[in-house]
């Protein structure tokens, strides 16, 4: 193994630690998560999608649960929960849609979703289909590390 990390500059040359790589890229860069988690445009890898998901799904979860119910009548606990759940469906379909540009399909492959049994197949591929190699239409490969650098 030749992790030699001397600087954030030189992590192209490190591909075994690809996922790691690309947020210390993203930080690098100063790219704020809110670009990330609700913007409709670029590519988003694999492993990036799932470990984003998975952000967003326990960011949104801590948040409903620190919520202070107790100090609100039950109407304003239900609308700020609504604005919750709202905001966590907003940043899935967001970061669903990048996965999807990622494997070269528009983002109204995203309403199939809604199609009962081509929901599932979907899901899959999304989760489980290696994205285009190379640049596409909606951006750079996210594994192509020199065009991280």
């Amino acid at each position: 193994m030749y992790f030699i990390f001397s600087s954030i500059d030189s992590f192209h040359a490190i591909p075994k630690f690809g996922i790691i790589m690309q947020y210390l890229y993203i930080l690098k860069q100063g790219d704020d998560m809110m670009h990330r988690f609700f913007s409709l445009k670029g590519r988003l890898s694999r492993g990036l999608f799932i470990g984003n998901i998975f952000a967003v799904i326990i960011f949104f979860t801590v948040l409903s649960t620190l919520y202070p119910y107790h100090l609100f009548d039950y109407n304003q606990f239900k609308l700020v929960d609504k604005i919750i759940n709202t905001f966590n469906l907003l940043s899935i379909v967001c970061l669903i849609i990048q996965r999807l540009h990622d494997l070269d399909k528009s983002s109204i492959y995203a309403l199939l979703l809604l199609v009962p049994i081509y929901n599932i197949f979907l899901i899959l591929c999304i989760l489980f289909k290696r994205g285009t190699i190379g640049s596409n239409q909606y951006g750079n490969d996210p594994l192509d590390t020199k065009s991280l650098a």
